[in-house]
């Protein structure tokens, strides 16, 4: 009988066989053993069984270049700690989160992130949701040991028509840079100087208008990059998630709306961080994936409490046609 591939016959029609199961691996974790489909990445295993190993270049929709070194661990064999967002498990692999080398080395990672890293945190717009922030409270929560000198930076810079960028709060993790490239395949953003004076910037010639722009801003881990739109608006803990669905077209793409009473203000997609491909799926979709949603639909909810109000005013103000109501009767007494 010849082979038919991956669908199998059983009945009247073709039914598609079940996958294998994934190859596991055995991984020792802080003494316990745990187990995890082969190719995982340390980092999101570590976290899985609860190690909580901090990071800021990580995401797992994007590639994993390693360069903030926040999530350094200790792996039997290894002369030195090892970035775990670039790591992936292998069998018999022993890992140590919390030995006292892994805990000097992400605090002393912490401390140079934040040597020239402004005290902008009562004016930030990332406040209350910052990884740095978090990250700070949670392992190092120390006074600063410089003396208050730090690298001047541009502070306002306009890079494009959604987006402005505060220098001096980037901690250079390139994640930005990654959406660009991977998610909207344009490289609008590199990074330019060394040192301490590297900064980000838009590539010569080129402006930061993409249409997956605003992810950049989802992305960030601190209030490097901000939405003109909601810019000095309000806190991250005045405002509350609900589901809703992408009104730009017919797709009816699920995403979170995020809200501060009733007027929407801003929105992100349900699943932006599974990092599936943006491949475009017609000119009308405004998200093009249920990943990353694009910036045509996110204005759409954006203004869609405005243009309601307007609406309901305009409504309530114009004068009504006596066609709009039914006769009125008067019951005989």
């Amino acid at each position: 009988m010849a082979d038919s591939g991956p669908f199998k016959t059983v009945g009247s029609g073709p039914v598609k066989a079940p996958e294998p199961p994934p190859e596991m691996v055995t991984v020792v974790i802080d003494g316990k053993s745990h187990q995890f489909p082969k190719g995982t990445v340390l980092l999101e295993a570590c976290n899985a069984v609860g190690a909580d190993v901090p990071f800021f270049c990580y995401h797992a929709g994007l590639s994993s270049p390693a360069v903030c070194r926040q999530c350094l661990v200790d792996v039997k064999g290894q002369p030195k700690p090892v970035p775990s967002c670039y790591t992936p498990v292998a069998d018999k692999m022993e890992v140590q989160t919390k030995s006292p080398r892994a805990l000097d080395v992400r605090r002393q990672m912490l401390e140079f992130t934040l040597v020239n890293h402004p005290i902008d945190c009562p004016i930030c717009d990332k406040a209350g949701e910052c990884l740095l922030q978090k990250h700070y409270f949670d392992w190092d929560a120390k006074f600063a040991r410089n003396d208050g000198i730090k690298v001047k930076k541009a502070k306002v810079v306009d890079i494009g028509p959604h987006i402005v960028l505060d220098q001096e709060r980037c901690i250079l993790c390139t994640r930005c840079i990654r959406v660009c490239d991977e998610v909207a395949q344009t490289h609008q953003l590199e990074m330019a100087q060394r040192g301490d004076r590297e900064v980000l910037t838009t590539a010569p010639g080129h402006k930061l208008d993409n249409p997956y722009s605003l992810n950049t801003v989802d992305v960030c881990p601190v209030g490097a990059l901000t939405a003109k739109d909601f810019r000095f608006q309000m806190r991250a803990w005045e405002l509350y998630t609900m589901p809703s669905v992408c009104p730009g077209c017919a797709t009816g793409c699920s995403r979170c709306s995020i809200a501060r009473n009733s007027p929407w203000r801003r929105n992100g997609c349900r699943r932006r961080s599974t990092g599936e491909s943006a491949s475009s799926t017609g000119d009308r979709c405004t998200c093009a994936s249920t990943s990353w949603p694009r910036d045509t639909g996110r204005s759409s909810s954006a203004s869609r409490g405005a243009s309601w109000k307007d609406q309901r005013s305009r409504y309530r103000s114009a004068k009504r046609p006596t066609s709009w109501y039914a006769p009125r009767f008067v019951l005989p007494t």
